[in-house]
């Protein structure tokens, strides 16, 4: 079935829950490993150890950011990067919005390249039309912001910010 990665770990919350089992970022911050039930999580589940910490820590995130991952609107990839910088609500819009616009970017330059391509050819073949319209339709259809986007969004933010405080 297909599921979102939020719905997935909302499942896992609930199956632990069922077992009395406790998992990192649903029952607090992480501690000692062997306090935690993910590996036999992972074994119930037949999946890796690293796919059930991963999804927890999506339950460690404001609502606003699980809901954009659920939504589609952020990569659960994103989602697990901006768990790791720990960014705070306030500063989570602003991430969100420079995120977008380098998405955009990135998304108009693959586009661009391949009309290049075409152009320095003198001509379209099916397959680079093809691409071009694909290209256009999965970024107008998803406006997803991937990981590696979040993470320079949060860097530059944080850039930002920092000057600002020495101004």
């Amino acid at each position: 079935k297909d599921i979102t990665p939020v719905e997935f770990a909302l499942s896992l919350q609930a199956i632990a829950a069922e077992k009395k089992w406790k998992l990192p970022y649903v029952d607090g911050k992480p501690k000692a490993k062997g306090v935690y039930h993910v590996a036999e999580m992972a074994k119930l589940l037949k999946c890796s150890v690293a796919l059930i910490t991963e999804h927890c820590k999506l339950l460690a995130l404001p609502p606003k950011v699980q809901k954009k991952v659920h939504e589609g609107e952020l990569a659960s990839r994103g989602g697990f990067a901006l768990a790791t910088l720990n960014v705070d609500e306030d500063t989570f819009a602003e991430v969100m919005t420079v995120a977008e616009q380098l998405q955009e970017k990135k998304e108009e330059k693959k586009a661009k390249k391949v009309e290049e391509k075409a152009e320095k050819r003198g001509k379209v073949t099916p397959t680079e039309a093809s691409k071009v319209t694909m290209a256009a339709a999965k970024a107008e259809k998803k406006k997803r912001v991937e990981a590696g986007t979040v993470k320079a969004a949060a860097a530059k933010v944080a850039q930002s910010k920092k000057e600002e405080a020495g101004k």
